[in-house]
């Protein structure tokens, strides 16, 4: 699990542990995320988009390099926003299974049910997100709107 913010990462941990989930290794940059999926060849990646030393998408890279190498490693990646542009990196990869975006105020009943739902393959994105992604005033906006889309 990569997450630079300590509070979040430790209660994270503490959260997936106490739901069944053995956490193999904790990283507060990719470069560690990329080291401790080396290391243990976890089943599944959590991780921030925005990581240090930039916070744009250290961490989207970083998942998105594991799952090239490994394309059927689950990765669920959590945000504190929702960026059409981000998540469309992440489902490019591999074949799109597998694969989670949530923002990092949870608001899905479970949100932990849906990382294992992402371990066997299944491709988990929140309504809001999709929604939000759909809505006319995102659609339009630059950096949120579908690549090719029409002008309004």
């Amino acid at each position: 699990m990569a997450e630079d913010g300590v509070l979040l990462r430790e209660g994270l941990a503490g959260l997936l542990q106490r739901f069944g989930f053995h956490v193999v290794a904790m990283a507060g940059d990719a470069s560690e995320l990329h080291a401790a999926a080396a290391e243990h060849e976890p089943g599944l990646v959590i991780t921030d988009i925005r990581m240090p030393p930039s916070f744009t998408d250290e961490g989207l890279r970083a998942a998105v390099n594991l799952r090239r190498s490994r394309p059927g490693l689950a990765v669920v990646v959590l945000s504190q926003y929702v960026q059409h542009a981000y998540a469309a990196d992440l489902l490019d990869s591999s074949d799109g299974r597998g694969v989670g975006y949530f923002r990092r105020r949870f608001t899905e009943d479970p949100p932990l049910m849906s990382f294992g739902r992402a371990m066997r393959g299944r491709r988990m994105i929140p309504i809001h997100a999709i929604s939000t992604w759909l809505s006319p005033a995102c659609y339009w906006r630059p950096g949120c709107a579908s690549p090719g889309a029409p002008p309004p």
